[in-house]
């Protein structure tokens, strides 16, 4: 296997192992990069994604407050899609619609707020508190 590359093009790599089977490299010239339009983050780590993250149907399934919920978007290998619009309200145009169970009140406001919400954080106890990541963060619900 062989392939021509431009002297220019291979100043720009670290290494060259990677010629001749990968192509070469496009380079942002204009400045601009994805962090001047999104703040970039690492993806979630909630220790139990199938506890904390759901979808509406789930949610209103449950009788959980939607207030206490908060738009993600999936794992991008669920994208069927380059572009992802958006509602009024923010909430992504996509199937699956992701909400992520987000709350930094206290038990005891949490319990004057919404009970169901209260016993859904409950009901997680005994599995959900024991996964690695929870277990190992420092608190999961604040107390006052």
């Amino acid at each position: 296997m062989s392939k021509h590359i431009k002297k220019s093009d291979l100043s720009k790599e670290r290494k060259w192992t990677r010629f001749p089977e990968k192509e070469i490299r496009c380079y942002n010239n204009s400045g601009i990069t994805i962090g001047d339009y999104f703040e970039i983050k690492r993806g979630l780590a909630t220790g139990d994604n199938s506890f904390f993250i759901m979808s509406k149907k789930k949610i209103n399934d449950l009788g959980l407050d939607m207030s206490f919920f908060k738009t993600v978007l999936p794992s991008p290998r669920y994208l069927k899609t380059d572009l992802v619009e958006s509602d009024d309200g923010g909430i992504p145009l996509i199937e699956p619609q992701c909400f992520l169970l987000d709350c930094k009140l206290t038990e005891q406001e949490i319990m004057k707020q919404s009970t169901t919400i209260w016993e859904y954080l409950h009901s997680g106890i005994e599995k959900t508190s024991q996964k690695y990541l929870c277990k190992n963060r420092k608190m999961v619900l604040a107390r006052a």
